[in-house]
């Protein structure tokens, strides 16, 4: 039988229907991947392409009629000091465009991790992008994260992250904007035996408009 509403759900350039309609019709999936592996420098490389009328019968496929490229570099050291066992820089940036060519996303993403001492741990990152919403492209796009988690004894333990920047800003009814974000959390783990823990966590999220947010 027919799909309910299919006649109304158009893909592909030929504007094929998800309807049972007896059309038939072919798309390319292809996935590369070049990567690097070494004591001190690692690569990968990643480029993802599914034409405008890839399908596949189990739905894993969320998504086509996209091309993406990224490639990710990452340096490890390992001084094993008193207060930095490990520490690395990183770099990555990437790029997604649909068939025709317009441009959906791009970013760069600098980031580092550090291992100290106490089995604590510490991520940092910048991301800048532009992303496409309804069919508008925004730029400026900017988040800063910072993670830091600690199991410094068996009884107690924390992780706490604050991401922050500018990102895009939905409202219904209106077009996007680039708003002001602040998202806060923390948790932690507490066991004061073998067979108890206890795991308190809190959470903070802001998003402002820039026209309603005090300069």
């Amino acid at each position: 039988g027919a799909i309910p509403g299919g006649d109304a759900i158009r893909f592909g350039r030929e504007g094929h229907t998800a309807a049972l309609d007896g059309e038939t019709f072919t798309g390319e999936g292809i996935y590369a991947s070049l990567e690097r592996s070494a004591t001190i420098w690692n690569s990968d490389f990643d480029y993802w392409e599914y034409a405008p009328t890839f399908r596949t019968d189990n739905g894993f496929t969320y998504q086509n009629d996209y091309r993406q490229a990224n490639w990710w570099n990452g340096l490890d050291f390992r001084p094993n000091g008193t207060w930095i066992k490990e520490w690395g820089p990183r770099f990555g940036f990437g790029r997604r465009w649909f068939y025709d060519g317009r441009l959906q996303e791009e970013w760069i993403r600098p980031h580092a991790d550090l291992q100290l001492r106490y089995d604590t741990n510490l991520f940092l990152e910048y991301w800048r992008g532009a992303s496409r919403w309804n069919d508008e492209l925004y730029g400026g796009r900017r988040l800063a994260t910072v993670d830091l988690s600690s199991s410094f004894s068996e009884m107690f333990g924390l992780n706490g992250t604050a991401v922050w920047g500018r990102d895009i800003y939905r409202t219904f009814g209106d077009d996007a904007v680039l708003g002001r974000v602040v998202n806060l959390s923390a948790s932690g783990r507490i066991r004061p035996t073998s067979r108890l823990q206890i795991s308190p966590s809190w959470e903070y999220a802001r998003m402002r408009h820039p026209v309603s947010d005090a300069t």
